[in-house]
């Protein structure tokens, strides 16, 4: 892989300038000040981005290298790798989600997808913070610090980026999931506290149990008894019925029967009034002929 050219629309004190480079050996000797470390963090932002944290309460990169007029905020560089000319197109906004990339063949200008926005991942098989302490060395800071992707990449572990290259990101994202079950509040509590109250919630109902296993047992005694109760109200009222029944039948007979004795009675009187009539003597049948 190598670096070809570039071009700085706006970066820092950089305004539409154009830089190609040698193609063995491109050396820039310049005072203090003309700006040489600008245009190495410049093409380190070609291939890695701008760092973005709002946590970080120091002044970042891309606050620090902004355009002093406003300007466009970005440019584009040309590199060589794996027989092909590329060209990165990157600008910058405040924050990364207003940052744009793209990549051409610089051959043809056409839009080329063989690298992502990561490109420099990508390329050099290494995260923005080991390229910081290897390939790229600014002024005053040759610390010689080592990182989990450089000691990857000697240990010949490049490949497993996701497990090791990207420790710092794995970091972050164990916080961020820690935060979810350890979060306190009242609103929006963690998954733990939400547990811990369930478990106390259940600790509390079965130091319950005990009692209220007891008073279901004297419920179900009382129960029992109440059905042992209904079964002989139910065998009271059969009887009950039977005797009702009865009773009726009694009461039709009694009824009956005091009907035919008012009959017997009437008739008796009739009888009598008839003896009076007859004086004592039964009458012949012409005789009723001539009485009617």
């Amino acid at each position: 892989m190598r670096i070809l050219s570039c071009h700085i629309s706006g970066f820092g004190r950089f305004s539409d300038r154009h830089f190609d480079f040698a193609e063995n050996f491109f050396a820039l000797l310049e005072e203090n000040g003309w700006g040489k470390t600008t245009l190495t963090v410049y093409i380190k932002a070609m291939f890695f981005g701008m760092e973005y944290n709002p946590r970080k309460k120091e002044l970042l990169e891309r606050e620090h290298y902004r355009p002093w007029d406003g300007g466009r905020y970005g440019g584009s560089l040309t590199f060589a790798a794996e027989g092909k000319n590329y060209r990165i197109e990157r600008t910058f906004g405040r924050r990364d989600k207003e940052d744009t990339f793209a990549l051409y063949n610089a051959d043809t200008n056409l839009p080329c997808d063989d690298y992502t926005a990561n490109i420099g991942e990508e390329l050099f098989l290494v995260d923005r913070d080991a390229f910081e302490k290897s390939i790229f060395v600014p002024q005053g800071a040759p610390a010689a610090e080592k990182s989990d992707s450089i000691s990857a990449k000697m240990g010949d572990l490049a490949a497993a980026q996701d497990d090791i290259n990207n420790f710092d990101e794995a970091v972050s994202r164990l916080e961020e999931a820690k935060a979810v079950y350890t979060r306190k509040g009242t609103v929006n509590a963690g998954k733990l506290v939400l547990i811990k109250k369930e478990i106390a919630a259940c600790k509390e109902a079965a130091e319950k149990l005990p009692a209220l296993a007891e008073g279901l047992e004297k419920q179900r005694a009382m129960l029992e008894e109440k059905r042992v109760r209904l079964h002989a109200l139910e065998k009271e009222k059969d009887a009950l019925l039977a005797q009702i029944t009865e009773q009726s039948k009694r009461e039709q007979e009694l009824g009956a029967y005091l009907e035919k004795r008012n009959t017997f009675e009437k008739l008796k009187e009739t009888r009598i009034e008839l003896d009076r009539f007859f004086q004592g003597t039964e009458p012949t049948v012409e005789e009723i002929d001539v009485y009617d």
